[in-house]
């Protein structure tokens, strides 16, 4: 029998020892729900959306061997991310969801990280508050969803300003020190924006000890990141102004502080949604919102919250400063901002009356988790989609066509990756700024195709006055165009295709439909990768058809089944046959979609949509061509 302890008067018992394992498994469970919880959001649906074309770059740079990656990455990046995606392909493989995985494991360490430099300055509330908020915050979702360097780049920030912290405040920081300027190193061989970092980490000592031989120490360290990269700076030194920034010239500071704050808040998205987004009050309610969570933050935090003033405040000073001396604007290139912004955030939340805290928190997490919403449910919200581009020009090509890519750096890898069997031909770069040679260059890049596509995003670039479709839309005949977002294709066939004479290379038919039209003859091609078959058939017009008769074309399999149908007015789709006149000749042309290898003939004819009648004879069958019949054309 177990007797309980009873007090005596006037005495009080002494205190239990306090339960350390408790506290421990208390604060870890907190942040390790979080993390579960972001890890889940961050990595969900990887492969829903388009690989876009800075993504399929950063594929096609790191499936490169190590040494051609370092020297040949683009003027305005270095080559650390690369290499690091170079060694995980090896191991993942290129897979869409392998690619976007490994910035994906980096969103979710920087949200761990975040919480670890939150916390000595702010304490456990407001480490536990910035871990939900990096958790579900749009822009780290959108990066940590993307082929690219930006998540990996605030990983580094965040150690870097971590071990910073830890080595001004202990008094035993001898590894410490050399971890710092190993990171910040690195920090520099992932983007040239870590400079954005520089002023932070300068001044940062300052305001977290008076020690002045620390102040003197962390210049030293600095200085041993700058020798880690001078040997890529010197190197390079003479590609700095080699890349010509996009946006230079045309951004203006409220036009970048605009975006940014949008981005912040509700995620990276295409220009013209942010647009339309910047017109809504709600989307303003939640940014304001935020400001004055984090100026509450700032002021309340005194100087436990000024390295995050600061993480802040700097580095969109220096953005300001780069912008206005005309280098590229992107919110993502101010992503180092999360690392002092989401800790005022959390600081000011926290600092807040419990009552309105109660209220003003869940109003900033409901906007985060809005946008994290639209970002994976409308498409207006997310990266531009490629796929249905490249499907349409793989359905719609054989391989002697003319692909033509109008942005032809970023758009060349991503055909890469989704369609490897096409090969683009390239255009005259620059384009000639005279009519004449302009004509001669284009005529010499289609050279003898049959038909051309071009495929367009973002020219504003390489032909802002759009020459080259003005050019193919008044010499050649546009048979097809589809657009969605930025993203574009036209198709056009190279040639008249009203003619006084059959072309040469049919094979001859002379079937005649009714006595009004006469089937000359006809030619086959297969699509690339065998995907379609295209055929062409070549008119006569005996007398002026009564009826605006279309044209119908089925691949039939050996159990007469369709494999594929194509079915439109004559020259390709633009012609009322009643209203033919001049040249007696029609060249016209039709893409089966579908493997052609598993059909048998090809059945056509004429009739009529509104009364169903057919010219005789009513279905003509037409045998696949015997170089066609089983075997790749690609």
């Amino acid at each position: 029998m177990v007797e309980l302890a009873t007090e005596r008067p006037g005495h009080t018992a002494p205190a239990p020892p306090p339960n350390r394992r408790g506290r421990v498994a208390s604060f870890w469970l907190g942040p390790a729900a979080i993390l579960g919880a972001a890890f889940w959001l961050i990595t969900h649906d990887l492969d829903a959306q388009s690989l876009w074309p800075d993504e399929a770059y950063s594929w096609d740079l790191a499936g490169k061997p190590a040494g051609a990656i370092v020297s040949q990455v683009l003027a305005d990046h270095v080559p650390g991310y690369f290499l690091l995606l170079h060694g995980w392909m090896r191991l993942a493989g290129d897979s869409a969801f392998a690619l976007r995985y490994l910035s994906s494991l980096f969103a979710v360490l920087a949200v761990a990280l975040l919480t670890a430099l939150a916390r000595p300055l702010l304490g456990r509330g407001p480490a536990l508050l910035t871990s939900l908020l990096a958790a579900i915050n749009p822009f780290l979702l959108y990066y940590g969803q993307e082929t690219r360097m930006y998540a990996l780049l605030l990983v580094l920030a965040a150690l870097a300003l971590r071990l910073l912290v830890d080595a001004c405040r202990r008094e035993h920081a001898a590894w410490r020190w050399p971890a710092y300027a190993c990171t910040v190193g690195a920090t520099f061989y992932v983007h040239y924006y870590a400079i954005l970092l520089a002023p932070v980490l300068a001044v940062a000592p300052v305001v977290l000890t008076p020690k002045r031989s620390v102040w003197l120490r962390n210049v030293a360290w600095l200085a041993v990141a700058g020798v880690l990269f001078a040997p890529w700076a010197v190197s390079h030194r003479d590609v700095f102004g080699q890349f010509s920034p996009v946006t230079a010239g045309s951004v203006t500071v409220s036009r970048m502080l605009t975006d940014l704050v949008l981005a912040l808040h509700t995620g990276e998205m295409p220009f013209e949604t942010r647009r339309a987004l910047a017109e809504q009050p709600g989307a303003w309610a939640v940014a304001a919102l935020a400001v004055l969570l984090a100026g509450w933050g700032a002021l309340r935090g005194g100087r436990r919250a000024r390295l995050f003033t600061l993480a802040t405040l700097l580095p969109v000073a220096a953005v300001i400063a780069l912008t206005l001396g005309r280098r590229d604007f992107s919110p993502r290139h101010a992503i180092l901002v999360l690392a002092g912004w989401l800790p005022l955030l959390a600081a000011g939340m926290a600092s807040l009356p419990r009552q309105l805290g109660l209220g003003l928190g869940p109003l900033l997490i409901a906007g985060f988790i809005w946008s994290d919403r639209q970002y994976f449910v409308n498409p207006a919200f997310q990266r531009q989609d490629f796929r249905e581009a490249v499907r349409l020009l793989q359905e719609r090509a054989t391989p002697g066509d003319a692909v033509m890519l109008q942005s032809e750096i970023p758009l060349r890898p991503m055909v890469r990756y989704y369609a490897p069997e096409l090969t683009p031909r390239s255009l005259p770069r620059p384009l000639p700024p005279g009519e004449a040679d302009l004509d001669g260059g284009l005529r010499q890049s289609l050279g003898d195709a049959d038909r051309a596509a071009l495929l367009l995003w973002q020219d504003f670039a390489d032909d802002p006055e759009h020459r080259v479709k003005a050019w193919l839309d008044r010499e050649q005949h546009p048979i097809f165009g589809w657009g969605k977002g930025e993203v574009a294709v036209y198709g056009y066939f190279l040639r008249d295709p009203y003619a006084d004479a059959p072309p040469e290379g049919l094979t001859a038919s002379g079937a005649r439909f009714s006595d009004q039209i006469e089937l000359v003859g006809y030619r086959e091609w297969a699509g690339v990768g065998n995907r379609s078959l295209r055929l062409q058939l070549v008119w006569r017009r005996l007398r002026t058809p009564t009826r605006d008769y279309r044209v119908f074309v089925h691949l039939v399999d050996e159990k007469d089944g369709n494999v594929a149908i194509a079915d439109h007015r004559p020259a390709f789709d633009t012609l009322n046959l009643s209203q033919w006149q001049g040249k007696p000749i029609l060249i016209d042309e039709y893409d089966l979609i579908g493997d052609w290898r598993r059909g048998t003939r090809l059945e056509i004819g004429l009739y009529d949509p509104a009364s169903g009648e057919r010219l005789q004879p009513a279905s003509l069958p037409l045998p696949l061509a015997p170089g066609l019949s089983g075997q790749s054309a690609s």
